[in-house]
């Protein structure tokens, strides 16, 4: 699971270089559509290489990275991982003197942006240790998402954005990539924090894709490509397992890390805990069981994380979250309360779910339940 960025790139870029030889994209425009059917079977589902691909078509991918918090730093680093790889590839030895094509997708990392400075600057650390192995490296960094969205007009800078900003800022992101560029989208999980905002996007990118544009837009589930999962899904899909009636699907793990502002710890900023999280294990029942819910019933609570911490909403503004008091988090920040009076700011508590039982019935006649915990301590296997 550590390095399922690197999966989401792999698949992408699968999904780029597929696209690249057919006039039809309907199916893989939009994995999020509920309207066709072929989105519960993104391309990458299909047995061909992606190496195979990548060195058939010879393909390079310009990448922009949108937010370097953690996950967009696993994002470039993999990034990194691939361009030293295929740099060692292309360079002739005793073993390979005659070595011309690539077993991995030609990736070239172009740009990054993200308005917090010190998520960029550790950004731009990773970068510059990338150039022991990778001398001529050139990174742009932007301090806004729209100005790195300027500079990729016309694909000057980018061919592919992958965006990895906080969960209740993806709205605003996407909306300003569909206008300003022709960029490809990686968007991680989950699509947006609501209904409304997730309509809002499939409307758009079928105005999109009215327009003329052919753009591959991926919300990435990357669970379905981490290897045993992807061996499950392989054997439900030859009919060994028989007719799927019940999938049981089990999360215990330790609570959430921890992020900038403390986003993750409040429902309109995440979209709640089984949004946010378990958005992977609907992803993998409609997968597997290859039908959509029709019914959905649930209990969760808030039962032991972060009951203790308080926050402050500075100016009345949701969009970061300062911590005033916490018991649990040593990097978290502390405000007096005092002060947070003094400021004007309002004290909130965190009302993020951290256990459910989720059951979910489909349209085929099936169900699932996923058992979350977010308090079991599994850090030795984590």
């Amino acid at each position: 699971i550590c390095c399922s960025p690197r999966l989401e790139l792999l698949c992408l870029s699968r999904c780029l270089l597929q696209s690249s030889q057919t006039s039809e994209h309907e199916g893989i425009c939009c994995f999020s559509c509920s309207e066709t059917k072929s989105s519960r079977r993104m391309p990458s589902d299909e047995s061909c290489s992606l190496f195979a691909a990548a060195e058939k078509h010879d393909k390079v991918l310009r990448l922009g990275i949108v937010g370097t918090g953690c996950i967009g730093q696993e994002h470039l680093r993999n990034t990194l991982v691939l361009m030293t790889k295929q740099q060692n590839d292309k360079t002739p030895t005793s073993a390979n003197p005659n070595a011309k094509r690539l077993s991995v997708p030609r990736v070239i990392l172009s740009a990054i942006a993200d308005p917090h400075a010190p998520s960029r600057d550790a950004a731009m650390e990773i970068i510059d240790s990338g150039r022991e192995n990778l001398p001529d490296l050139n990174v742009a960094s932007f301090s806004t998402h729209v100005s790195l969205f300027e500079a990729c007009r016309d694909n000057k800078l980018c061919d592919c954005l992958i965006i990895c900003t906080p969960n209740f800022n993806h709205i605003t992101v996407v909306k300003d990539a569909l206008a300003i560029t022709c960029c490809h989208l990686l968007l991680e999980k989950p699509l947006c924090t609501t209904v409304r905002d997730c309509l809002a996007v499939e409307r758009w990118l079928k105005e999109d894709r009215e327009k003329g544009h052919q753009r591959v837009f991926w919300v990435g589930m990357e669970y379905r490509f981490i290897p045993p999962i992807e061996k499950l899904i392989q054997a439900a899909d030859s009919g060994r397992l028989g007719n799927l009636k019940m999938l049981s699907i089990r999360e215990h793990r330790f609570p959430f890390l921890a992020k900038v502002g403390h986003w993750n710890r409040r429902n309109e900023l995440s979209g709640g805990t089984l949004v946010e999280k378990c958005c992977h294990f609907f992803d993998l029942m409609r997968r597997m069981l290859q039908s959509d819910p029709v019914k959905v019933m649930a209990s969760g609570a808030q039962s032991v994380c972060y009951k203790e911490e308080q926050y402050a909403k500075k100016g009345g503004d949701t969009a970061y979250l300062d911590a005033v008091e916490s018991s649990s988090q040593e990097d978290t920040r502390h405000t007096a309360p005092e002060e947070a009076k003094r400021t004007g700011q309002t004290r909130i508590a965190s009302d993020i779910l951290d256990n459910a039982f989720v059951i979910v019935e489909f349209e085929n006649g099936s169900r699932a339940l996923l058992d979350l915990c977010m308090f079991a301590e599994t850090s030795y296997y984590q």
